[in-house]
């Protein structure tokens, strides 16, 4: 062979190399194109995002818990480059939307039925929700139909939390109806949980809690003593302000006692002594709630407790009705009893109020989680009506290593399950999971509701927190208010 047929076939076989080795690197060259532009994608969502319309009368928009809701959403959507734009029920769709209201609240709803292009399922539960997602005539559909506007509301917020979930939006097809249907926002001591602001309340309806607490009672009387006159009459003012937000957002309030505790100004006015068997002393007790509501009439309930009364300061004093008391020698439950109707027969029967009564004892061998003790009490003449009575899950305090509290399902009287964080140190704004109580929440639930004729209706936190985060505090919350809604619900 020639020395130049040599390098000619050199740099033939060169050639052949170099375009095979180029096709090679010019489709990794487009396998990584292609990979680059899908991450650049994921990671500015916004770039591949769609704009949702959220389709809702203007009657509906005015309401201040479906702003709210709203506003949620699109600032939640922001982080994950979706826009949500309110548009008129009257308007055509041009984008993705959510329809917001059943057929009665929204009239495009009314027409997809009326097309029998959706069949919505009547709810006869009012916080219920029906959420369906369909395609039709070329748009991506969610309808949230909801037995009221809370409802509507409630189903709002469960689209919120699955965006927070997915980060996107979901497919969601689904009936939710809450299995606990009055949820409140327990309060100790002299502040209230969940009623103390607007950002409070509208984070309370996020866990869909129904009731809200807000001051202490002994903060809202109009006692007949200064300063605390003075001061109580401030507090009123701007209490009346709290529950006109907390009503505007379908929530209800209600104000917190350790009993007894007192002003000496009103032991005076009624000539009582410091006594059970005194007549006087219960007068007392029953002008002190009939002083608070006939001042403060705008109030939904009161919640008290008659055990551990460590909620006093100031020139208040406390008594402890159930043990003390010269020359009485009542037995607790009569005493217990007694305290019941008299709060009763005022908040009730004289103020058609609600009165939650928080059951708790410091002590092993009384109500809190003795059954026979607590029937002995609730069982004798105390009013069902209006009245809810509130054991702790647990059958001693927080740690939850322990049996469940024996005195559900003992008496008709509706009971709310009181929960609350299960470790002292986890108060704070702790991380701390070790003691995670979720199953045990959801075993103790399913146990009291199994009997057909069980007598819980609800769930009271103390367990929540005025800000959203992902705290102890705030993840026992959401727990509590998931399995309120669905005891049967996997805790992952």
């Amino acid at each position: 062979m020639q020395k130049n047929d040599h390098w000619q076939v050199v740099a033939r076989k060169f050639h052949s190399l170099s375009v095979i080795y180029l096709k090679r690197f010019s489709i990794q060259i487009s396998i990584l194109t292609f990979l680059m532009l899908s991450f650049f994608a994921y990671s500015n969502p916004a770039a591949a995002a769609p704009t949702w319309q959220i389709v809702i009368s203007q009657p509906l928009l005015k309401d201040e818990a479906v702003q709210a809701a709203i506003s949620d959403l699109q600032k939640t959507g922001k982080l994950y480059g979706i826009d949500f734009e309110i548009s008129k029920d009257s308007q055509n769709l041009s984008a993705p939307a959510i329809l917001v209201g059943s057929a009665v609240r929204n009239s495009r709803t009314k027409k997809l039925a009326r097309r029998g292009l959706i069949t919505l399922q009547k709810l006869d539960d009012e916080q219920g929700y029906e959420i369906i997602s369909k395609n039709i005539d070329g748009n991506r559909l969610m309808i949230v139909s909801g037995g009221s506007v809370i409802g509507d509301v409630n189903g709002l917020y469960w689209i919120w939390d699955r965006l927070r979930v997915y980060k996107t939006l979901p497919e969601i097809n689904i009936v939710r109806v809450p299995a606990l249907k009055t949820r409140i926002s327990l309060a100790w001591g002299r502040h209230g949980s969940g009623g103390n602001s607007r950002e409070e309340m509208i984070n309370a309806l996020r866990y869909s809690i129904n009731w809200v607490s807000g001051p202490a009672v002994l903060d809202l009387v109009p006692w007949n003593a200064e300063p605390e006159a003075t001061e109580n009459a401030k507090n009123r003012e701007r209490v009346r302000e709290l529950i006109k937000i907390a009503h505007s957002l379908h929530l209800k309030y209600f104000s917190f006692a350790n009993e007894f505790t007192y002003h000496p100004s009103i032991m005076k006015d009624v000539a009582a002594t410091l006594s059970p068997c005194d007549p006087c002393f219960w007068d007392a007790l029953q002008e002190k709630y009939r002083l608070l509501f006939q001042a403060l009439p705008e109030l939904d309930g009161v919640e008290l407790c008659t055990d551990d009364i460590s909620g006093f300061w100031g020139n208040y004093r406390p008594f402890d009705i159930m043990h003390n008391g010269q020359c009485c020698e009542w037995p607790m439950d009569k005493r217990y009893r007694t305290f019941i109707k008299k709060v009763y027969n005022v908040v009730v029967n004289e103020f058609n109020k609600t009165y939650f009564h928080f059951t708790w004892s410091l002590v092993a061998y009384e109500q809190h989680n003795q059954a026979d003790v607590f029937k002995k009490i609730f069982t004798n003449d105390v009013p069902v009506k209006n009245l809810y009575l509130i054991p702790k899950i647990t059958a001693a305090d927080r740690w939850w290593h322990q049996p469940y509290n024996p005195t559900f399902n003992l008496t008709p009287h509706h009971t709310l399950i009181g929960f609350e964080t299960m470790n002292y140190y986890e108060s704070s704004k702790s991380h701390i999971f070790p003691t995670f109580p979720g199953q045990y929440f959801q075993a103790g639930i399913q146990t009291f509701l199994m009997p057909e004729k069980n007598n819980v209706r609800g769930s009271g936190f103390l367990a929540g927190s005025p800000q959203d985060g992902w705290d102890t505090r705030n993840v026992t919350a959401y727990v509590l208010y998931r399995l309120s809604w669905n005891p049967n619900e996997s805790i992952e």
